[in-house]
């Protein structure tokens, strides 16, 4: 009995050791930070990480940093990595910091629902805050200040009273009865309510009236007509042909496709 519980112990020794391998293993695969170009050392890395893992957990979003091994210009920055975020593994909601450090850029970027908490206040808020570390070049705690701003704005909650210019809305992004009550709503709720009024009192004023002069006397005013009426035919032949057009095989030439939803900081 004793030999069984010490074989039972070592175990169950044993499998906590390659539980907490495979836990530690885990963590050190987490990817919500990908410095490629060495910008962070381990310690700094690590911690990061952790603030970053933190805030994903809090809000269901993915809160991720990319620092760039190039650069990208100014112009074309929010385009380019609004297109990195699409074509990478990424959650639908999540936020995005660059760091472009080569040119001393940087940038962020909101997808999905995480769009609805970056008002233009806030996207000023986090982008001063993290300017306070970014004007002495240090870049690990402003990012530290990116994580915990990130969450903080999710535990805040929406920001209903804030302005929203920074996003941009792609219209194949947004369901079609959404984007007609956007468009078209004020006239979808008038149009009934006025045609209802407009119908209502027309079939009270026809009803307001009783009486001989507005009856119709349908004994005087009838007749029978009986005529003879002879129904001719004629067949015609139409034949038609399709005259080609040389714009019909270049109609999808040079059309370019709009940037998917998203919201964003600005270069900064």
């Amino acid at each position: 009995m004793i030999r069984f519980s010490k074989k039972f112990t070592s175990i169950a020794f044993v499998l906590m050791l390659l539980c907490a391998s495979a836990f530690t293993v885990f963590a050190a695969e987490s990817d919500m930070l990908v410095d490629d170009n060495g910008l962070f050392d381990s310690n700094e890395a690590a911690k990061i990480e952790e603030a970053l893992d933190s805030a994903s957990l809090e809000t269901g979003w993915d809160v991720r940093i990319y620092v760039a091994d190039y650069s990208v210009s100014a112009d074309n920055m929010e385009e380019y990595y609004n297109n990195f975020y699409d074509s990478s593994d990424y959650k639908e909601d999540g936020v995005l910091l660059v760091i472009d450090n080569d040119s001393d850029r940087r940038i962020i970027i909101t997808k999905g629902d995480a769009m609805q908490y970056f008002s233009d206040e806030r996207m000023n808020d986090i982008k001063n805050d993290m300017k306070v570390y970014l004007d002495d070049n240090d870049y690990y705690n402003a990012a530290l200040t990116y994580a915990r701003d990130v969450e903080s704005f999710y535990t805040d909650g929406e920001d209903t009273d804030g302005s929203y210019e920074n996003v941009e809305l792609n219209k194949k992004d947004v369901p079609i009865i959404q984007r007609t009550f956007d468009n078209f709503g004020v006239f979808i709720i008038v149009i009934p309510i006025v045609a209802g009024i407009v119908f209502f009192v027309m079939t009270l004023f026809r009803y307001s009236f009783h009486g001989a002069d507005n009856t119709y006397d349908l004994q005087g005013n009838s007749k029978l007509e009986l005529t003879g009426r002879e129904d001719r035919f004629v067949t015609s032949h139409v034949t038609s042909r399709r005259l080609s057009n040389d714009n019909d095989n270049n109609s999808s030439s040079g059309s370019s496709s709009k940037s998917s939803s998203h919201g964003s900081s600005g270069v900064f």
